[in-house]
């Protein structure tokens, strides 16, 4: 568990099933028209089809950012000798021994 890239998956499924969502009604709407002219429902639903896009990009790019943003400050502390993050330190050794007792079970 770590709360960064939690946010990250939970912010990456909501734009992968509006984008879905936006393909199902687009595909839903052109199995009825034998036109190859765009309706103006369609434009917006590609519209909001791009707007999704660049909105998974940009969630892409911060994310990334703010990842290495905190490998940095990690290492920094390393190497300044300050003690790391106490609460993550805790929780990695509560769940190294959980599925150590699981092993051994």
């Amino acid at each position: 568990y770590y709360p960064l890239y939690e946010r990250l998956d939970l912010a990456l499924t909501v734009l992968l099933s509006v984008l879905l969502v936006c393909g199902m009604v687009l595909y839903a709407d052109d199995a009825g028209a034998s036109g190859a002219r765009l309706t103006p429902q369609d434009q917006t639903v590609v519209v909001f089809v791009f707007v999704t896009i660049a909105a998974l990009v940009t969630v892409a790019v911060v994310f990334v950012v703010l990842d290495v943003r905190e490998i940095r400050g990690e290492r920094v502390r390393r190497a300044n000798g300050l003690p790391l993050d106490e609460s993550f330190d805790t929780q990695t050794r509560a769940t190294v021994i959980e599925l150590m007792s699981d092993v051994h079970d």
